[in-house]
This record gives C-alpha cells, structure tokens and sequence, in this order.
C-alpha cells in the first residue's frame, strides 16, 4: 500500500472511518486505538521510505531491462496478460513470504496484529517494498513492460486494501473462483491451524486454485499469529522478528502447531513439480526467444540483399532530406556490420542477443537525433515489423 501515494490517504481515512462507524454501531470491537495508531505510524514509516524504495525498483527494472529477450508490445491483450503475470508474481512472493523463515521475519509484520480491520492493510514491513520487486525480475527479463507491471501490483494492493474488513461476509458462489475476497483474505490472516499457509492470491484467487493452497472460511477466524502478540511499537513489529531469526530463536507458523497440518510428501514433490515446470517453461520461452535472435545475426548472402533493398525502401518511405541521407546510410551501415559481426563470435546466444540488444540502443539514439518525431516513428515501426517477420520466417 505505501507505493499509492498521498490519495490514498484520503481513501483510507474515508473507508476507515465508514468501518469505525458500523463496528461503533454493530458492537463489533474490530478496532483497537493502540494497534490502529502503530499502524498508522507504520504507514507513514512506508512512505517516508517511498523516494528510497521507487528509486530501487527503477534501479533494477531497468538494469534487467536492458536485457530483455523479447519486447511484447503494448497493446489491450499484453497489458491484461501483464496483469495475470503480475498476479502470478504476487502470488508466489506472498506464499515464500510464508514458506521462507527469512521472508516470514518481514511479512510477520502485516500478520501480527489480533485484530482485523482497514488499517490492518497498512501494516507493511518497511523493508519489504525493497524485497518484492525481486520477484517481478524475471518477467521484466522475458520482456513485459516494468511500468504495467508495477501499474498492475499497485492496482491488485489498492484491491487488497478492502479485503481486510469484517463488515463484508460471504459472498455466495463468487467464493474461491475468480477474485479474492474479505472472507478469504480474513483466512489467510487466521492463525487457526486449517487456516495457515492458505489463500495467497492479491486480487485474484485463482492461482490457490491452481496450486492447492486455497480454503474457505468455515469457522471463526483467530487473527494473528501462532507465537502470540508482539507489540504496538512499530519499531518492534518491524525488526523485533528479524532479531529474533538472526539469533536463531524464530519459527514460521506451521512449526508452532503440530504435525499433522505439515504437508506429505506427496504434497511436496507435487509442489516441488509445479514450480520446476514454470521455470522450465520460462527457459524454454527464453531459449526459443533467443533462437530467433540468433537467426537475425547469421544472414545469408540473399539475406544480405533482401537487408540492402529494405533499407532503400526505408529512405523511400521516410523522405529523407539531401543532407539526411548520407548519415542515415552510414549510421544503417554501421550498426549493421556490428551486427552481422556477432556471426563470428563465441559468444552464448543469449550473450549475443544482449549485444545485438545494445547495438541496437545505440543505432536508435543516432537516428531519433537524425531524424523528425514523425520520420522517427515511422522508422521504429518499420523497424519492428523487420524484425517481428525475420522471426516469423525462422519459426516456419
């Protein structure tokens, strides 16, 4: 929630204090002053934070972007494919935060509060926004955009900000199908020992579906977790777990309740399967994206024909001036020789991409400078569509 920004203030107070009223009126108690004032002040810790953690997501999003395999354009079918990989993302950052001792040191932040209302959605550990965008890594790597999959997180967290709320029950057969819930996100904060470990998913529920980890609500929740109540010091709810793990005296939920929640074997090997078969579906996406790259760098003589009278066309349709003529084929001429000289070299194919990668960077900078916006534009079009059809004709 910190990464929203001075509006969503004005959102929580409003929401916060429509949920004051109706447990005020309903004699529901879901509030506590002490706790919802830590949570406050932790809020405000996320966002005097937020220069930092914005700076860090930029940092990294755009140093594996330089290396990305594919450039998927933005159209409405990738930005809603984007939005279910972002969900994928979340979801599986959310369960290790679980699953990993030391990940759990962090989200026990958002789960060690006994009472359940809006202000518990704030509760993020400071350094948490500096962990997640790790995850988001190797989907900028393969080539969706890092800015619609951050615009897709903050959507799904904006989402998940009303789910931590009593005042909404069950709701029928929308239930553990499609979108995630109140009911099934005050699951996934229960410390009950059916409920541990269960409903990972932001704004959808469908990959707990997927993987097993979903559950509906079917008895009363206990917020919390298993170790008991920590504090209402934001400092302590922040780092007093982290302490705690590096000396060596802090355990995750499951290891405080007995074994026969732990999962079999069978469990394991079937989770074991699933994760083993994305990253293997990733590589291989990866490794045929980077076939095709290869082929553009190994052309054959009547390639190198075809690549000479692309680029009269190019001029033709560009109308280039007298003087713009002569840079613009010097320029051409020159990125395409670094490029039809990565034939020779030993690099891997991936390498060899992420050098054709570079050339190509640097052969677009001295052509925008070269050219008009809309001369520009017509040239990265084209460009484009060269390179979506040497792909096609290699995947043929």
């Amino acid at each position: 929630m910190d990464s929203l920004g001075i509006p969503f203030f004005i959102v929580i107070l409003i929401a916060v204090a429509g949920e004051a009223v109706w447990s005020h009126h309903k004699k529901k108690g879901v509030y506590n002053t002490k706790e919802s004032l830590g949570n406050l002040a932790i809020l405000i810790g996320n966002n005097l934070l937020k220069p930092l953690s914005l700076a860090w997501k930029y940092l990294i999003f755009h140093a594996v972007a330089a290396y990305q395999i594919f450039s998927i354009p933005t159209n409405a079918t990738t930005i809603v494919l984007t939005f279910f990989v972002a969900e994928f993302a979340y979801y599986w950052y959310h369960r290790l935060s679980h699953e990993l001792p030391l990940l759990w040191t962090l989200h026990h932040t958002h789960h060690s509060s006994p009472w359940m209302n809006l202000t518990t959605a704030v509760r993020l550990n400071w350094l948490g926004s500096f962990i997640s965008p790790v995850f988001f890594l190797p989907f900028v790597l393969v080539g969706f955009s890092p800015e619609i999959l951050a615009g897709s997180l903050a959507l799904g967290l904006f989402y998940q900000f009303f789910l931590h709320t009593e005042a909404v029950g069950q709701l029928g057969f929308f239930e553990g199908w499609l979108l995630n819930t109140p009911s099934a996100h005050r699951v996934h904060h229960g410390s009950n020992e059916k409920y541990i470990d269960k409903n990972y998913g932001g704004m959808l529920i469908i990959y707990d579906r997927l993987f097993g980890t979903y559950e509906r609500e079917t008895e009363k929740v206990k917020y919390g977790v298993t170790t008991g109540f920590l504090s209402h010091n934001p400092i302590k709810t922040n780092f007093l777990p982290l302490i705690q793990y590096l000396k060596g005296n802090f355990k995750r939920e499951k290891a405080n309740k007995n074994t026969k929640n732990l999962r079999t074997m069978k469990g394991r090997k079937m989770k074991a399967a699933k994760i083993i078969s994305v990253v293997l579906l990733l590589m291989l996406f990866g490794w045929n994206a980077s076939q095709a790259q290869d082929r553009l760098a190994n052309l054959s003589e009547e390639q190198k024909t075809e690549m000479r009278k692309n680029m009269e066309n190019h001029i033709e349709s560009l109308q280039l001036t007298e003087e713009q003529r002569p840079e613009f084929v010097a320029i051409s001429k020159k990125y395409g020789n670094q490029m039809l000289a990565l034939k020779e070299s030993d690099m891997s194919k991936l390498s060899k991409y992420r050098k054709m990668k570079s050339i190509g960077k640097s052969r677009n900078k001295e052509m925008k400078k070269l050219l008009t916006k809309e001369q520009y534009e017509l040239y990265v079009e084209r460009q484009e569509e060269a390179r979506e059809k040497m792909i096609a004709e290699h995947r043929n």
